[in-house]
């Protein structure tokens, strides 16, 4: 669905239920809505067999602009592999809206509720860039948000993460900070 509403510019509907998914999805490349009917009511099992990650937003040396995901949530009942649920990279004009990022179970994160699992399994990757708005999201992870190199750019240059907005967030970590930036990396006018 992803490959075939990439070159036709259609949106991707999640509808209501849950989605088994073992290994990363088509990567998004560019213009691209991806659409659920709520947090709670679309779901994606994501269970993958070797460190993995689940939604990849990545264009080699440009940028990827335009995308937004809402309306779904990302699960995982693994515990044993390294995950991250969306991995970004250079990012321009993106929205992210009404997404959900747990495990399955129990009440807490040491509990089974918390994205987990290998190293410290990740919910939202950053490798830049500018101008992207999150509201509405919840993330129990080991590590909620971590920002990271933009390979596009170097790191003086402030573009690891720029001008990002994050809203009516709820975040909680598993002995992790809840916003992790890499040292050296270039962060500016972000806000909570």
């Amino acid at each position: 669905a992803i490959t075939a509403c990439l070159s036709s510019r259609d949106e991707v509907y999640i509808p209501s239920g849950t989605y088994l998914v073992t290994s990363t999805l088509t990567t998004v490349t560019d213009a691209l809505t991806i659409r659920g009917d709520g947090r709670r009511s679309s779901t994606i099992l994501f269970r993958p067999t070797a460190d993995d990650v689940l939604l990849n937003l990545s264009n080699g040396a440009s940028q990827v602009t335009h995308v937004t995901l809402a309306g779904f949530g990302i699960k995982s009942d693994d515990t044993t592999y390294t995950k991250v649920a969306i991995d970004c990279y250079d990012l321009g004009t993106c929205k992210f809206d009404d997404l959900y990022i747990w495990g399955t179970g129990g009440s807490g994160p040491s509990s089974g509720a918390c994205f987990s699992g290998g190293t410290g399994s990740i919910g939202l990757r950053t490798h830049g860039r500018d101008a992207c708005g999150w509201s509405n999201i919840e993330i129990v992870a080991d590590k909620p948000i971590y920002a990271a190199a933009n390979a596009n750019s170097a790191a003086d240059d402030g573009e690891d993460i720029d001008h990002w907005n994050f809203h009516n967030c709820y975040l909680i970590a598993n002995g992790s900070p809840i916003f992790e930036v890499v040292a050296g990396r270039g962060v500016i006018d972000i806000t909570f």
